[in-house]
């Protein structure tokens, strides 16, 4: 196949063997499509780079490989986000393409982002918000279960889970597991508790200009869940000052149902409880509509609370599920049958339910209360006898379900 250039007369005109067409029939699709490739609205410049990197890999020995920047920072991506099996699947089906295992990790720990147990990171966070035009931000706190296991930190020289324990404000001593004493680590072993949970925190900025921006990690730590609420408000309300001093406003907190951060969310707020910032100097205000007598807020608050609508959401379609829980809503018995009735007798293109939509052993799966709580279901179940209770109750979980996709919005409500 002879591919011309532009000028008839040029001595640049490639020649390629037929056989090498035959084996590779993509350079024919290539060079045939190629000013629809140059016209596309397509941005090619990566397929461009990763194209030429792996043929240029082809050509050595695997040990002289070599790869792009942009390259290295799409297989990190691809590292963190898919994980190292579907990381070494690509990689292995794909030759010269992505760089080992030990190349991404090597580069993962040589960049600057290394996260410190304990550590809240303020000045990277505000570079953050900095870069994407923010100053109002919304903080995420939350807790989950994990295997208790003490490794070692290379990078920090630590040793990493141990419970960290709490200063006078509520934040954990990052470096109180640094040592070069085998007695000292033995010491440890035997008399410190391993951390049972980690616990990590999100700040999720607020832009009416900038849409569907990510959270950035403020701080990860490992606990044993020994604390009290009085140090989850002295923490919140450090971190409000420490922001406040970098330019950035925090409108508030969200968390999980624990107890003690239901308390400190009560005391926050003054509901029905002791307002903890009497007279503070950085309270701002909230325009409630006069109409809402319903609604119980202080007009002052120097941040705001909620629950998580995740976590509520899964809650009330895990109680919904219980075998054995039993709901009443006046005279109408809340349960799953309706639900059945609808998965047997009612075409699925109608709802979108499968049976394991309402099974209860899988306890975190907030896709199944956003399905059972759809459009589609809510109207569908009007036809059914004996539906009301759960109607309703569907009904106030696709509420909270809306306020998981309101947040953008909170920092019109609120002013100085």
């Amino acid at each position: 196949m002879r591919h011309n250039s532009n000028d008839s007369n040029s001595s640049n005109d490639l020649i390629i063997p037929e056989y090498l067409l035959k084996k590779f029939p993509f350079i024919q699709t290539l060079i045939v499509y190629s000013n629809l490739i140059m016209k596309s609205k397509y941005d090619f410049t990566f397929l461009n780079i990763i194209l030429n990197n792996m043929f240029r890999n082809l050509s050595t020995e695997e040990r002289g490989f070599r790869y792009e920047d942009a390259v290295r920072q799409f297989a990190t991506s691809l590292y963190i986000l898919g994980g190292r099996t579907a990381y070494e699947f690509i990689r292995v089906n794909i030759p010269a393409f992505l760089p080992t295992v030990r190349i991404i990790q090597s580069f993962i720990a040589a960049s600057d982002n290394h996260l410190t147990e304990g550590l809240f990171n303020y000045e990277k966070a505000s570079d953050y918000f900095n870069s994407i035009q923010s100053t109002i931000g919304f903080i995420a706190e939350d807790t989950t279960a994990v295997v208790s296991k003490v490794t070692y930190d290379t990078t920090s020289n630590k040793f990493i889970g141990f419970a960290l324990p709490l200063d006078n404000n509520g934040f954990p001593i990052a470096n109180s597991y640094s040592t070069e004493s085998f007695s000292c680590l033995e010491e440890w072993y035997s008399s410190v508790p391993r951390a049972k949970s980690l616990n990590a925190y999100l700040i999720q900025p607020l832009s009416s200009s900038a849409n569907n921006t990510s959270p950035y990690l403020l701080s990860a730590y490992g606990t044993d869940n020994k604390y009290e609420s009085s140090d989850v408000i002295s923490r919140w309300h450090h971190i409000h000052q420490k922001f406040k001093a970098k330019g950035i406003r925090i409108l508030g907190f969200s968390t999980d149902c624990d107890s003690r951060y239901l308390h400190a969310m009560r005391a926050s707020l003054g509901f029905f409880s002791t307002f903890a910032y009497d007279d503070h100097p950085d309270l701002f205000s909230i325009d409630l509509p006069r109409t809402w007598s319903w609604f119980f807020m202080q007009h002052e608050q120097l941040y705001i609370c909620f629950q998580d609508p995740v976590h509520i959401c899964t809650k009330l379609r895990n109680r919904i599920l219980s075998e054995t829980t039993h709901l009443l809503l006046g005279d109408q018995l809340i349960t799953i049958e309706p639900l059945l009735d609808m998965i047997n007798n009612y075409s699925k293109f109608d709802h979108a339910l499968v049976r394991s939509d309402i099974n209860p052993k899988d306890r975190q799966n907030y896709s199944s209360a956003a399905k059972i709580s759809s459009n589609n279901v809510l109207n569908l179940l009007q036809r059914i006898p004996n539906s009301l209770g759960i109607n309703i109750y569907l009904q106030v979980c696709k509420k909270n379900m809306s306020k998981k996709h309101e947040m953008t919005s909170l920092s019109t409500f609120f002013k100085r």
